[in-house]
C-alpha cells in the first residue's frame, strides 16, 4: 500500500479525534494574524499556524449541554486560549473559511442545532483579526448535519460557501445545496445533488487541466440507502453535479482532507466513519484525473464522526 505523507496523519487524527470528542466542527489555520485554509489541506506556508473549535457537546450532569464556546490552540506554546462565543450555541454545524473581497478571511459557522432540538438557520461569521463574531444573512432553511465546502470560481475569482445536504426541517436527508455570497450577503439555491445524503463529506479539488475548483460530495447515509458509497462532483460553472466513481466501502460521518502532492496535483482522501456495522479505520485516495480511488495505510483507530 500506498504511505500517506506524515502530515495528512496528524491532520486526520487531530480532526477526527476532536470530532468524536463532541467539541469541534471547525478547524482552521491561522497565518500570522490571518487565516487561510482549513487544516484539511494543509500547505508549507510561513507564519504562525493556530487551530480553532467551535460549539459542540458539553458533558455535564445531569445533562450534557450544547455549547457556543471558542478556543484557539497555539503549537508553539502549546496553549488554549479562549475566544469570543458564537452568539448562538450549537452542535451538528459546520464551519468554513472565505477570504473576502478586501483579502480579509473569515471564518462562519453554518446551522446545526441547539438545546431546543431545533434545528438552526442561523449563520455567523468571525473576525479573527478582531475576536468579534456577527451575524448574517441566515440560510433560506433550517439545516443540520450538512457539511459546507468554499469553492473560488473561476469567471470571477471570488469564493463562496456553499452548505451541501444534511437534514432540512422535516426532511430525513436532503439533496439540496445552498450558495452563499458574501459580497451581497444572500443565500441562493443551486443545483441539487443526484442524491440526498447527511453526515457526509465535502471536499474541494482544483483540476490541473483546467485550473478550475471541483467541490465533492462524499459518501454520507440517506434513510433508502442507508449508508452511501456514492460520490458527486460539483461544477460551479455550469450548476451541475456528475456522479464519479464511488468509493469502495460505505461510509456516514467520515472525514475528507485534500492534499497538494510530490506531483503537483491535488487528491482526495476519505477517512474513516461508520459502515453501518463497525467503525472504520480504513483511508481511500481519489485521483481525480482517472476517476479512481484507491486504498491507502488504514489508520491505527477506527474513527467516525
Amino acid at each position: 500500500m500506498n504511505k500517506k505523507p506524515f502530515i495528512f496523519g496528524i491532520v486526520c487524527f487531530l480532526v477526527i479525534a476532536a470530532v468524536i470528542a463532541g467539541i469541534i466542527y471547525a478547524i482552521f489555520q491561522a497565518i500570522k494574524d490571518d487565516a487561510k485554509e482549513t487544516v484539511l489541506a494543509p500547505e508549507p506556508r510561513e507564519g504562525l499556524t493556530k487551530m480553532y473549535v467551535f460549539g459542540g457537546w458539553q458533558a455535564g450532569i445531569p445533562d450534557d449541554a450544547v455549547m457556543s464556546d471558542g478556543e484557539r490552540y497555539d503549537p508553539v506554546s502549546d496553549t488554549w486560549t479562549a475566544v469570543k462565543p458564537m452568539s448562538t450555541a450549537r452542535v451538528s454545524h459546520t464551519v468554513g473559511g472565505v477570504t473576502e473581497d478586501d483579502g480579509r478571511y473569515f471564518l462562519y459557522a453554518v446551522g446545526g442545532w441547539n438545546d431546543g432540538s431545533a434545528s438552526l438557520r442561523v449563520v455567523e461569521k468571525y473576525d479573527l483579526t478582531n475576536d468579534i463574531w456577527e451575524d448574517v444573512e441566515p440560510m433560506l432553511e433550517e439545516r443540520k448535519e450538512h457539511a459546507v465546502g468554499v469553492v473560488t470560481h473561476s469567471n470571477d475569482q471570488k469564493q463562496y460557501l456553499y452548505a451541501v445536504g444534511g437534514v432540512v426541517q422535516s426532511q430525513y436527508s436532503t439533496l439540496s445545496v445552498l450558495k452563499y455570497n458574501h459580497t451581497t450577503d444572500s443565500w441562493g439555491a443551486v443545483a441539487n445533488m443526484q442524491t440526498a445524503r447527511k453526515r457526509l463529506g465535502v471536499g474541494v479539488v482544483t483540476h490541473s487541466n483546467d485550473q478550475k475548483q471541483y467541490m465533492y460530495a462524499v459518501g454520507g447515509y440517506n434513510s433508502s440507502n442507508r449508508q452511501l458509497q456514492s460520490v458527486e462532483r460539483y461544477d460551479p460553472t455550469n450548476d451541475t453535479w456528475t456522479q464519479v466513481a464511488p468509493i469502495s466501502e460505505k461510509r456516514e460521518g467520515l472525514a475528507v482532507g485534500v492534499l497538494t502532492e510530490a506531483d503537483g496535483e491535488q487528491y482526495l482522501y476519505a477517512v474513516g466513519g461508520y459502515d453501518g456495522i463497525n467503525f472504520l479505520d480504513s483511508v481511500e485516495r481519489y485521483d481525480p484525473r482517472n476517476d479512481v480511488w484507491t486504498q491507502v495505510q488504514s489508520m491505527a483507530t477506527e474513527r467516525r464522526q
